[in-house]
């Protein structure tokens, strides 16, 4: 029961944080083709696409498509995306499956205190069990939303905590 609270709790936190973002395997697009299914990581769901650029290079941003995608990798392009133009770059935000049994250390070891106490929260929260604490309930809540936020900011900035600056455009 243990294991199973902490995995719904590690499901909940990247859910609403969407810390965890990752790139996938690129696609190379078949003439005519419109669906593809991207690798996932095993044990994985998809949340959301966070890009999928085509034909991205150093001195070119690509092509930007924004493909459905559901949450065992199934993408669905409306416009069919041209071979010539070269691999699709997909990146996407992640949570683990209901049957997962980890997470990646960047997110467990930088977010353990909210997956900790989110998971003590849901277990004191339960009536006539001898854990049961539900005067203890919000604290535990208020230090998983406060490290979720932080999550959320982490993401927002780029996983930067260097000052966000905006450079201003001349006026044409």
């Amino acid at each position: 029961m243990l294991e199973d609270i902490v995995r719904q709790t590690a499901i909940k936190f990247c859910r609403e944080s969407k810390i965890w973002e990752e790139q996938l395997n690129d696609i190379y697009p078949v003439l005519g083709l419109n669906r593809y299914q991207a690798d996932l990581p095993e044990e994985t769901e998809v949340i959301s696409l966070a890009s999928a650029i085509q034909g991205k290079s150093d001195i070119d941003a690509g092509i930007e498509h924004w493909p459905s995608i559901n949450v065992f990798g199934l993408l669905y392009f409306e416009e069919v995306p041209l071979p010539d133009s070269g691999p699709i770059t997909i990146r996407t935000i992640l949570r683990p499956s209901d049957t997962s049994t980890g997470l990646p250390d960047r997110i467990g070891l930088d977010y353990d205190t909210a997956l900790i106490h989110g998971a003590i929260a849901d277990l004191q929260v339960m009536p006539n069990k001898d854990w049961s604490a539900p005067n203890l309930v919000a604290f535990h809540q208020n230090i998983y939303r406060t490290r979720r936020s932080e999550a959320c900011v982490c993401r927002a900035t780029g996983n930067t905590e260097q000052p966000l600056r905006v450079t201003p455009q001349p006026f044409i």
